[in-house]
């Protein structure tokens, strides 16, 4: 590959197969500051790539793989490690961190010029480690220590540069005018974006990538944990976490930029953007960043840039304004367009200024995961909430409960939704669970509707309690997602919970319980126009048949009837503090 490689010669006489292949793993658990990174690999392409190094066959590999590990106990291995001055280098087994400093043992560095028989000599005395350096390697080495840098700090620019070099990031990137792929290597660096051209094969460039990249995100991405180029098929590999500290730090202290200007929401709190305008831009009539873009994991119109939906967690956002404005200016030949020519819009409207529709795109960015995906990308489809194993719990503003509606589907198809407002279970529905558009929408579209079958209502009507209702908020189980609505009725405190019923001949089973209050008290569970029944079976409108555990009564009050069961004190399953109520439709 070249003159700058680092040859793999010989490595069948240092490492087992089993031995490398765990090393290819995770090399960096073996040497925390060493300069191999991690390059991801699965469990079979670190065996296929240590075969092909130790230059084996598909009979030895097979042979190795089953052979039991060869193991020679040493007995005084303890001392050997003292007295052959291992600790100088490595760490003791149990150690958390290896020596940085030596002992008398080890002579200084400028006293290894005159040293003879030392391990710079072609045949080292017994007791000095012998390195099998050849003459030009010795040469280099006695050149260096006639020569030795003085003891004063080395500046960040000249630390960042060394580290590059140590680490080869540049035979990858180049920074500042320096490194990148050379011609041998170029045509190894490929890319699932055919239409990107160069920008989807070759790496980025660091130029400049401290002011760019949040601290947080460059730490991340040197560790190999944020991949952000899905379609480019070279792997950035993981160099740990001590060289990914040094590296993200040096690279912002020596990036930084002191004419920075601020955006919006550092003291020009009256030009911050807003959602919808960022949507816009975003979308087909605005900018069509999505003809090239990816966003939340959606497919671009064209070709498959970066998803934008990744800027708000790797890039700081007065380095986002200023690439928007001149692209070409920290990327040349870059086939990103400028939508701002010299600081102004290309487009009106929008929020006007070009400070606030590019704030409008970071809000709308910082806000994807709570926003409708942009006109041209957006699916009908995609609105439909489909629950899983674990219940959707969704506020809506729903039709007959209200802009305080609670919205609880299951994956079963039966599902309810429970009015925060004036605590209550208002209606219940079976099929599909809710369509959200319109809640994604402003404040004055219709309100949305449950998406199943017609749905029942259980309590259309403000339960007519004896004082005031008052919610308290819900809470949800860590290991089921069942929520638990809370709320307090006087002196007394209420869980309020409903799901499928266990039983297929109920749809829902409704729970109450008292969590604060000793004394019993009669809760509302349905109302309507008319209800008939006994003492624990009820039928409501005709329509909603109610069967509780506990004592029951109707209130009437004008035209409406009122449901109450007396919570706290049941006869038929003796549970003191709670009440069962199963719905059926």
């Amino acid at each position: 590959m070249g003159g700058d490689s680092v040859p793999l010669n010989n490595l069948n006489k240092k490492y087992y197969l089993n031995g490398l292949i765990e090393f290819l793993q995770d090399p960096v658990r073996f040497r925390i500051s060493g300069r191999m990174p991690d390059f991801n690999l699965q469990l079979q392409e670190a065996a296929d790539l240590a075969a092909y190094l130790l230059e084996m066959t598909e009979a030895a590999v097979s042979l190795t793989l089953h052979k039991p590990p060869l193991v020679k106990p040493v007995g005084n291995g303890k001392a050997m490690f003292n007295s052959l001055g291992c600790a100088h280098c490595h760490s003791r087994p149990g150690e958390e961190s290896r020596q940085t400093t030596l002992n008398s043992f080890a002579p200084p560095l400028a006293a290894l010029v005159d040293k003879v028989g030392g391990c710079l000599s072609p045949e080292p005395k017994e007791g000095i480690p012998h390195f099998f350096l050849d003459s030009f390697q010795r040469r280099a080495l006695l050149a260096a220590l006639q020569n030795l840098p003085s003891a004063k700090p080395i500046a960040p620019a000249e630390s960042i540069h060394r580290e590059m070099v140590r680490l080869n990031c540049l035979n990858c990137h180049q920074r500042n005018g320096e490194g990148g792929p050379g011609p041998q290597r170029l045509k190894y660096f490929v890319s699932s974006g055919s239409d990107l051209g160069d920008e989807g094969r070759v790496p980025p460039t660091l130029t400049g990538v401290g002011r760019k990249m949040r601290l947080e995100a460059m730490k991340q991405t040197i560790q190999g944990h944020l991949q952000s180029r899905p379609y480019m098929l070279t792997r950035m590999p993981g160099f740990g976490e001590v060289h990914a500290s040094n590296m993200s730090s040096l690279f912002a202290e020596v990036d930084a930029h002191s004419e920075e200007t601020p955006t919006p929401r550092n003291g020009q709190e009256n030009m911050v953007g807003r959602n919808m305008w960022g949507r816009a831009l975003i979308g087909t009539k605005g900018l069509s960043c999505i003809t090239c873009h990816r966003l939340k994991g959606k497919k671009s119109l064209g070709i498959p840039a970066m998803d934008l939906s990744l800027a708000p967690r790797r890039l700081r956002p007065q380095w986002f304004r200023d690439y928007l404005i001149d692209p070409a200016h920290f990327r040349s030949g870059t086939r990103m367009p400028s939508f701002w020519p010299e600081g102004v819009p290309s487009l009106k409207g929008y929020g006007g200024s070009t400070s606030r529709q590019i704030d409008s795109l970071w809000v709308y960015l910082n806000e994807i995961d709570q926003s409708r995906l942009p006109e041209g990308m957006e699916n009908k489809a995609d609105f439909l909430l489909i629950p899983g194993e674990r219940p959707i719990v969704f506020r809506t503003f729903l039709d007959q409960v209200g802009n305080h509606a609670i919205a609880v589907g299951y994956s079963v198809g039966v599902h309810a939704a429970f009015d925060s407002l004036k605590p209550r279970w208002v209606v219940g529905w079976t099929g599909p669970f809710l369509d959200a558009e319109s809640t994604w929408d402003d404040r004055f579209t219709p309100l949305a509707k449950p998406a199943g079958n017609d749905p029942i209502m259980i309590q259309p009507h403000v339960p007519l309690q004896s004082g005031k209702i008052v919610f308290a908020g819900y809470s949800l189980d860590v290991d089921s997602g069942q929520p638990v609505f809370n709320y307090r009725v006087n002196n007394h405190q209420i869980a309020d919970t409903v799901e499928p019923s266990a039983d297929s001949t109920f749809r829902l089973t409704r729970k109450l319980q008292i969590l604060i209050g000793d004394e019993p008290i009669w809760v509302e569970v349905a109302n309507g126009r008319t209800i008939t029944g006994t003492e624990q079976q009820w039928a409501v409108d005709g329509l909603l048949e109610v069967v509780t555990s506990a004592s029951g009564r109707i209130i009437k009050a004008d035209t409406i009837e009122h449901l109450q069961i007396l919570v706290g004190d049941s006869a038929s399953d003796n549970h003191r503090h709670e009440a069962i109520v199963h719905y059926n439709w």
